[in-house]
């Protein structure tokens, strides 16, 4: 029976079964490598795992490593958009027996003829279903799908995309910081997931590679990205970083002056891209030119407060976006998944999952670790503040003299969520 499952232990144990029998055949050279974009890139690292016979490298493009925190459930909060679009537009049209595929164009009929739209229901689990109905990471849909990074023991090309800040880009940098493997390496690239992993490039691979982003060259054109420069490190996160904390102020300024004065600042909760709710904090304007790479927190104490009925929402759902204003004022738009025009980085957090594990080995100032389980469950109360340090995915931006960051708070999707969005009726 063919069986439509997702990042499902049977799929890797199928992946690992060809990876051995290609390693056996007589005309091989019994060394097998890995290479694919996006879910074929989330899905070596699984494999590699495994160690299975004859697998010598893997180079996951783009994909992701974890299912909860990179995929379904940013900070907590469903992303149910984009796995929506996907599963109707990619995965359900490559279901084994469903009618019509050649005639479409999309794939050939299946040997064995179509099958009825009882089988078809019978063998397909729906990607949505299982995220939707787990909010934690201990739950059956979560437990099962888990793996150890440090498991992975063959050498890695892992390739993050700036641009992929709500996909594909934290799961290459974990992958990097964490796989068990002797030899590793890490490369941020830009531009739209598709393009870049066709590129006609060689050469001696650097330990990380960075492309930096600096200036405004438009959004989804490859060959303005070209003028991007690249830098070669050492290592990731790079030793010398200046971990420098700004300082939020009522007067909606951010500022490395730490005597700011206290104060509060308020927004309607539960938004969403067509109805914003948020507030912005702007930097100064820069006196010289400032890297901004790495890994970013931000610390926030935050409450919520019944409305003139008596209501308060059940939880508050926080969505943090980091902007660049040129020197011109205008903000910098970069190239997204789909080459839809994004920020700089984000990150998100519901605050009843706020609960970090320090004691976790994966746990850093830098990159907080939570657990997402149902015992780091505290319920949000009205009136009560709850200081929380939410993750921004890793990120590089060049401000320019003269350019200024926003560090933006929302109580739902803003610019830059594109088909990323948080919207779920029964999530949110």
């Amino acid at each position: 029976m063919a069986m439509l499952l997702f990042a499902v232990t049977r799929q890797e144990s199928d992946s690992q079964a060809v990876v051995e029998w290609a390693a056996d055949q007589q005309w091989s050279s019994g060394k097998v490598g890995l290479l694919g974009v996006s879910y074929y890139g989330a899905t070596q690292w699984r494999v590699a795992a495994r160690n299975p016979r004859g697998l010598t490298a893997i180079c996951p493009w783009e994909g992701f490593t974890d299912f909860y925190r990179d995929f379904t459930r940013h900070g907590g909060i469903l992303s149910n958009a984009f796995i929506n679009t996907w599963w109707d537009k990619q995965i359900a049209p490559n279901q084994y027996g469903l009618p019509g595929r050649a005639a479409s164009g999309w794939c050939p009929d299946t040997i064995e003829g179509d099958l009825s739209s009882e089988e078809l229901t019978h063998n397909r689990e729906n990607l949505l279903n299982g995220p939707r109905a787990t909010l934690f990471r201990d739950g059956d849909c979560y437990s099962t799908r888990e793996f150890d990074l440090a498991d992975v023991k063959v050498p890695v090309l892992s390739i993050a995309n700036w641009g992929g800040n709500s996909l594909h880009l934290r799961g290459n940098i974990q992958g990097f910081i964490h796989a068990g493997s002797e030899f590793k390496y890490l490369r941020t690239i830009v531009g739209r997931y598709d393009l870049p992993f066709y590129s006609d490039e060689s050469g001696k691979v650097p330990v990380v590679t960075l492309t930096l982003r600096k200036g405004d060259v438009g959004f989804n054109n490859p060959l303005a990205e070209k003028l991007y420069n690249t830098r070669d490190e050492a290592e990731w996160p790079i030793a010398r970083t200046k971990y420098t904390k700004f300082h939020l102020a009522p007067e909606r300024t951010l500022t490395e002056d730490k005597n700011t004065t206290a104060g509060e600042v308020s927004y309607p909760a539960l938004g969403n891209i067509n109805d914003q709710h948020f507030v912005q904090f702007t930097t100064a304007p820069f006196v010289e030119e400032t890297e901004i790479t790495g890994h970013a927190v931000a610390h926030l104490n935050v409450s919520l407060t019944r409305d003139i009925s008596g209501q308060a929402p059940a939880d508050i759902d926080l969505f943090v976006t980091f902007r660049y204003i040129a020197p011109d004022s205008k903000e910098v738009h970069y190239t997204g998944t789909v080459g839809d025009p994004v920020p700089v980085a984000k990150g998100w957090l519901r605050v009843s999952l706020c609960q970090v594990n320090t004691e976790h080995p994966h746990h850093c100032e830098w990159r907080p670790y939570r657990d997402y389980t149902s015992k780091a469950y505290s319920p949000v109360m009205p009136g009560e503040i709850y200081p929380v340090d939410v993750e921004i995915w890793p990120t590089n931006v060049v401000a320019e003299k003269g350019g200024r960051v926003v560090l933006e708070v929302a109580s739902g999707d803003t610019q830059g969520a594109g088909i990323f969005l948080h919207d779920d009726p029964q999530d949110r």
